[in-house]
């Protein structure tokens, strides 16, 4: 991770990011002013007014008629919003359940979210700081307090101080400026790690193609989940168990082919041909393109493509060097290509 921090807060001036603990003098300011912000989910402040505002003149006076302070919260707090924007399956699970397509834009958020390009919030690590926890402050949520009547309270509850370029680039995302401000990223390694770890255990990750099912097996399995959360090794199984697209595709063609087996019987043992070799392959083109970071539209002509060469994967796969095989191949192609739930499956 960058260098954020001094090592030491200088708690003789107060500065424009510059974290306060709840001590019990600021406690009471917040308690008489603006109880709200009084609330524990508030574990430290943040000061957003800027540090030129903020320097002491003769007799101690500052330019600033106000401190303004921004609330600092958990990570796991902020998180739980993202996770709300994903859109999460109405389950009462110990953690969220989310669409696996959701993964990707929830990662674009966090990443926004680490590096501090969010304008809406601003990450604190707590590595190697007096912070017990991970923290963000919320920078659309201010509360102001009287600068002459509190300096001193909120220079004695100072327990981190920005460094210098963070400083600017907190100043940069309050004022809601045009241009970046070129800080440090995190390491792309430990970025791709901190992401992994958070991803893997802020949520259960459901595939799309089977978050219907999933919705539906979890209602008929937990009916009292609203009063029990239900733990989420229990809902991992169930998602584990539930059939994928591959497999009831597989499972569908397979059964039209049973249905054909007399007939396929007396031109070739489709058993023995490698026949199942081409479904896993098909199925392993559907995964492919399912994962894709493809536009919706194209995504849809890829599908539209797998399905209308459905036959000449069969044919080049199967065909024989008899009239009667290929008559019988045709057939078969034809009733897979034109089978509603096959072209259901495809269409996904």
């Amino acid at each position: 991770m960058p260098v954020v921090y001094f090592e030491q807060p200088n708690k003789n001036e107060l500065m424009q990011g510059d974290v306060l603990e709840r001590t019990p003098e600021l406690n009471a300011i917040l308690e008489e002013v603006h109880p709200y912000y009084s609330d524990e989910k508030n574990r430290y402040f943040m000061v957003l007014t800027q540090t030129c505002d903020l320097v002491e003149r003769q007799f101690g006076s500052v330019k600033a008629p106000y401190v303004v302070l921004s609330p600092v919260r958990v990570l796991s707090i902020v998180l739980d919003h993202l996770i709300a924007e994903c859109g999460k399956l109405q389950f009462n699970c110990e953690v969220p359940i989310l669409r696996e397509r959701s993964r990707n834009n929830f990662n674009e958020l966090l990443e926004r979210l680490l590096n501090n390009n969010d304008p809406h919030h601003f990450y604190l690590n707590a590595k190697d700081t007096v912070l017990e926890n991970a923290c963000v402050a919320i920078l659309r949520l201010s509360v102001a307090i009287r600068a002459p009547l509190h300096l001193n309270t909120c220079k004695n509850s100072k327990i981190l101080q920005l460094r210098e370029i963070f400083q600017t680039k907190l100043g940069w995302l309050i004022g809601q400026l045009y241009s970046r401000v070129a800080t440090d990223d995190c390491d792309l390694s430990e970025l791709s790690d901190k992401k992994r770890r958070i991803t893997k255990d802020i949520a259960v990750w459901a595939a799309d193609e089977n978050f219907e099912d999933l919705e539906r097996s979890l209602l008929e399995q937990f009916p009292n989940h609203s009063e029990n959360a239900v733990d989420r090794a229990s809902v991992a199984k169930l998602i584990k168990s539930l059939p994928t697209k591959r497999k009831k595709l597989s499972a569908r063609i397979g059964e039209i082919v049973r249905q054909m087996e007399p007939e396929v019987d007396k031109s070739f043992n489709y058993r023995a041909s490698g026949f199942r070799r081409v479904i896993e392959r098909i199925g392993a083109d559907l995964d492919n393109i399912k994962n894709s970071d493809y536009p919706d539209e194209e995504r849809s002509q890829k599908f539209d493509q797998l399905k209308n060469t459905l036959d000449i994967i069969i044919m080049q796969e199967f065909a024989k060097s008899n009239t009667d095989s290929r008559q019988l191949l045709q057939r078969l192609s034809s009733r897979i290509s034109s089978d509603s739930e096959v072209i259901s499956l495809l269409s996904r």
